[in-house]
């Protein structure tokens, strides 16, 4: 089967690459160099392994008080957010928002997103954060927590343009859903993000909220994941063999709490649905069970399906009342 090409696409505070000429031509390991919470956008199109980067350019009345943009010139924001619409509309095709996990460079956030395109039949948004590999270790660790704390205000910014455009175009929205999903140490910067009472509107537009092999506390976790608002459901997926977050216990010479994606204990939330994904086929200690192997399983590819486009999946598990899980076969 030929390679179609695909698009995807980027909101990041991420640091611009230019070329000798000065072009922008990718985004680097670092902050933008105004400041963490600038954002700057791209469309991807190709494929996994074969892609080009196209960055929108800066607001014209960026940075230039007094000075307004016609209302019959969008900013660029908005005229990706058209194009995104347009996307979603021609191919009937809801939007997954990721969110993603440290030590992830640019390539690698661009290929996951295209596969999951592929696999699910999404549009999608990824929010990018700068969360490069470097020295594996605790101090690495600590770092990109550190740096995932100061994308909050990166992030609450994206969400706020995106609260805006939905409300302008409600009328190109159909019935075409909204959901995103934060992977690992993604699901990090939502708990600082939401941290502030401020922001407990702003990921209201999304169907499905999905915290995924969270690599956060699982102690206290409730308290913030029920101050989530959302459309239909906030799913909170569990693997109890998951070998990256047994790890990420370790970083600093000592255990750290368990992590809220690997404990099956203490499940206090009053509004998530924890999915059990621990004895699933082919899931094994999987850390990324979205993807690969694990969805040879077709209990976990149908979960994973129906949660992307903004459906719900519990109905269809086995429930158990004692740990208050959902086990997916």
């Amino acid at each position: 089967m030929p390679n179609t090409a695909q698009t995807i696409y980027i909101v990041t505070n991420r640091n611009v690459l230019y070329s000798k000429n000065n072009k922008e031509i990718g985004f680097g390991i670092n902050f933008n160099s105004k400041a963490p919470d600038e954002l700057r956008l791209a469309k991807v199109t190709g494929t996994p392994k074969n892609w080009k980067i196209k960055i929108f350019p800066e607001s014209s009345n960026k940075n230039s008080p007094g000075k307004t943009t016609s209302p019959a010139i969008p900013p660029p924001s908005e005229k990706m957010f058209i194009d995104l619409l347009k996307r979603m509309n021609k191919h009937k095709r809801n939007c997954l928002f990721f969110v993603h996990v440290f030590n992830n460079p640019i390539e690698d956030v661009v290929e996951r997103c295209m596969r999951f395109q592929k696999k699910f039949k999404v549009e999608v948004v990824a929010f990018s954060w700068p969360a490069d590999e470097g020295i594996v270790g605790a101090t690495n660790y600590r770092t990109q927590k550190g740096e995932a704390k100061k994308s909050v205000n990166a992030f609450d910014r994206c969400l706020k343009k995106l609260n805006e455009y939905l409300l302008k175009h409600a009328d190109k929205r159909c019935d075409l859903k909204f959901n995103i999903a934060f992977h690992s140490m993604g699901n990090y910067l939502l708990k600082h993000f939401m941290k502030s009472s401020e922001h407990a509107r702003d990921t209201l537009i999304f169907d499905n909220v999905i915290l995924m092999a969270a690599d956060t506390n699982n102690e206290g976790h409730a308290e913030w994941v029920d101050s989530l608002q959302h459309r239909k459901r906030i799913y909170i997926t569990i693997n109890e063999n998951d070998n990256a977050l047994a790890l990420s216990r370790m970083k600093f010479g000592k255990l750290q709490k368990a992590r809220l994606g690997h404990y099956t204990k203490d499940l206090f939330s009053t509004k998530a649905v924890y999915l059990d994904f621990t004895h699933a086929d082919r899931v094994g200690d999987d850390h990324s069970y979205f993807e690969g192997k694990p969805l040879n399983n077709q209990n976990v590819r149908k979960v994973f399906d129906k949660m992307f486009n903004g459906q719900t999946v519990e109905d269809q598990l086995k429930y158990d009342p004692h740990s208050g899980l959902h086990r997916v076969p």
